[in-house]
């Protein structure tokens, strides 16, 4: 498990280079989009590196989910600790697989943009993106 954890850790942080996402959440709106400019791809090539990039974090969180219990199963219920060898370890990827692919789903399915979100994000930038940073550019 420290092996594959070790290895998505890479593909992450590699994944994160190409799809260079940003996130910001304004009201009741959520945008998510990528900073990608040198790969000059389409619009559906950079949705699906953000949606990627989102379920490999997901499951590193859940593979540290799965350290953490198979480490407490270790020091304090000494018989569980079989649970994570031999076949046991499939069954926990498929867990952080799993749980990946369901929140890349959903991200994919409640979060692509529609004319309802684009109308409503539509002057968000001019009013707080542009002012957030002037402010922040002032402070330092």
């Amino acid at each position: 498990m420290v092996l594959v954890f070790s290895s998505l850790g890479i593909i992450f942080s590699v994944w994160e280079l190409i799809a260079r996402p940003f996130a910001h959440n304004y009201n009741k709106g959520l945008a998510y989009f990528s900073l990608n400019t040198w790969l000059k791809a389409s619009r559906e090539l950079l949705e699906f590196l953000i949606i990627a990039y989102a379920s490999f974090y997901l499951v590193i969180l859940s593979l540290i989910a799965v350290q953490f219990v198979f480490r407490y199963s270790t020091l304090f219920k000494p018989h569980w600790a079989k649970k994570f060898g031999g076949f046991g370890v499939v069954v926990w990827m498929v867990y952080s697989l799993f749980s990946g692919a369901v929140y890349g789903g959903s991200l994919y399915y409640f979060c692509s943009p529609d004319a309802f979100t684009d109308e409503y994000m539509e002057y968000v930038p001019e009013n707080v993106w542009i002012l957030n940073y002037r402010f922040q550019r002032h402070n330092l």
